[in-house]
């Protein structure tokens, strides 16, 4: 008897691991294959936007309520009353599937036909310029009706049309965030936090772009990276996460006005780099990690020889704290802890370059500002990527010496470069602009520098034939 019950246990427990094994190789065959129709829905989305764009496919119009061809949209005054042209176009991810949007800008009366890809088809949905203001990189945007009725959004998609998703606004005197009433100088900050964000990234409408920028991987990398950018909490501070910073006198801080920039560990295995910037009483700032590239900003306090720096996630919650010492600037040591306390790992820090006395938001002292610089890295670092050549020729001031084949040689023209390519964008320059991160970029009097060690390019503002600065490359070490 004893041993028919012995037999009956071990016949249960077989079976319960077998069905825990089961539901676990389950688990991951579906966990594959949401991930294989995720990247499915990608490449199908890409190429059907890219046919919509080159005029070989139609595209759901909802205001035409028909399916039409793009030139023929474009031309069609009996609906607008006018004719657009396109004159350039971003792909970003505008209500958070992550799938793309491609947006495209028309010049006539400043207006936006949103691109979204659903059910199979791509549809269309015409915006005005005061319902989709200042895009950023994340798909955010503001929007206006009146000097007391605005805010910040993204859209949701219906075939019929499309919707502001309000991640806040206000009407008249009263303020709104995530739907809840906030007071005014919350949303003063909210609205900064959002100013502050990366620009969406534009792209003149050409074919070589449309290749370019539509194709599967550019397009996925894009969308993984609006995906881990995060934003800074815009209602907490450091005193209500805790009350680490109060002992802080930030009076002896010995931070001055500018840039700082340093690169090292958390758990001497985990390589970041790390820019902060001392803003009236607070530090402010962002990390990455460089194998993730995954921005996360920083909020915090900085003393005599003590700083203390809160972390914030996409909702802006509180994700880690560092709590370092410091004899001065140019070594930081100490302990990166979870919010919880229960998981902590020392740090550490080394100042690789100091941007003295430039104003905050103006790191570059380029005209167009900080957001148009790195986006502007971020296009050329696309160009390298993809290899497109013709397009990485027209943001060059020539002429413009670099090496071919190890010998200096003078580029005087878009042709000149295009015919020696491969042997001023070789392997190793390549990799070393494919690997920076768009962020932290050293500058000086001679522009802004791009890339890792002895293989960089330099990029300043260039004046024009019609007397306006442009930002273009001006050195390549190659």
């Amino acid at each position: 008897m004893k041993s028919k019950i012995i037999g009956a246990l071990l016949l249960l427990l077989l079976s319960i691991t077998i069905t825990a094994c089961s539901n676990s190789s389950d688990s991951k065959i579906e966990s594959s294959k949401t991930q294989a129709l995720s990247e499915n829905n990608m490449n199908l989305a890409v190429e059907a936007y890219k046919t919509v764009l080159q005029n070989k496919a139609e595209f759901h119009s909802t205001d035409n309520k028909k399916k039409v061809y793009l030139n023929d949209f474009l031309t069609n005054e009996e609906l607008y009353g006018t004719q657009f042209k396109v004159t350039r176009f971003t792909v970003l991810d505008m209500d958070g599937d992550k799938i793309p949007e491609v947006v495209l800008e028309l010049k006539k009366d400043d207006f936006y036909e949103v691109l979204h890809y659903m059910n199979n088809e791509v549809y269309g949905y015409i915006r005005s310029y005061r319902q989709l203001e200042n895009i950023k990189f994340d798909g955010t945007f503001g929007w206006s009706n009146s000097a007391f009725n605005d805010g910040i959004g993204k859209l949701k998609f219906k075939p019929e049309g499309c919707e502001i998703d309000n991640l806040g606004y206000c009407d008249a005197d009263k303020y709104f965030i995530e739907d809840k009433p906030v007071t005014e100088e919350t949303y003063d900050s909210f609205f900064k936090e959002e100013d502050r964000k990366t620009d969406a990234v534009w792209y003149e409408f050409t074919q070589n772009n449309i290749e370019t920028e539509l194709s599967a991987s550019s397009t996925q990398n894009k969308s993984m990276t609006q995906t881990t950018i995060p934003i800074a909490s815009v209602n907490e501070t450091i005193e209500e996460n805790s009350n680490v910073g109060d002992n802080i006198d930030s009076s002896k801080s010995q931070f001055e006005k500018g840039y700082y920039d340093y690169k090292g560990t958390i758990n001497n295995n985990l390589y970041i780099q790390m820019s902060i910037y001392p803003l009236g009483q607070e530090i402010v700032g962002s990390y990455i990690y460089e194998k993730e590239k995954k921005e996360i900003n920083l909020k915090g306090k900085a003393g005599e020889n003590a700083i203390v720096l809160y972390e914030y996630d996409l909702q802006g919650k509180n994700t880690g704290i560092f709590r370092g010492t410091m004899n001065s600037v140019d070594n930081i040591q100490g302990t990166w802890a979870s919010p919880d306390g229960k998981k902590t790992y020392p740090f550490a820090l080394d100042l690789v370059s100091n941007l003295p006395g430039v104003e905050y938001g103006k790191r570059y002292g380029v005209s167009e500002g900080d957001n148009a610089a790195e986006n502007f890295v971020m296009q050329i670092q696309s160009y390298v990527i993809n290899n497109n050549k013709e397009a990485l020729a027209e943001q060059i001031a020539y002429p413009i010496s670099t090496k071919v084949d190890g010998k200096v040689t003078k580029i005087k023209t878009k042709d000149d470069f295009v015919s020696h390519y491969d042997q001023i964008i070789n392997l190793n320059f390549k990799q070393a602009i494919s690997d920076t991160f768009a962020k932290y970029l050293f500058a000086n009097y001679q522009g802004i520098m791009f890339g890792n060690g002895m293989h960089n390019l330099w990029i300043s503002e260039v004046m024009t034939t019609g007397g306006t600065s442009k930002l273009m490359i001006t050195a390549i070490n190659n």
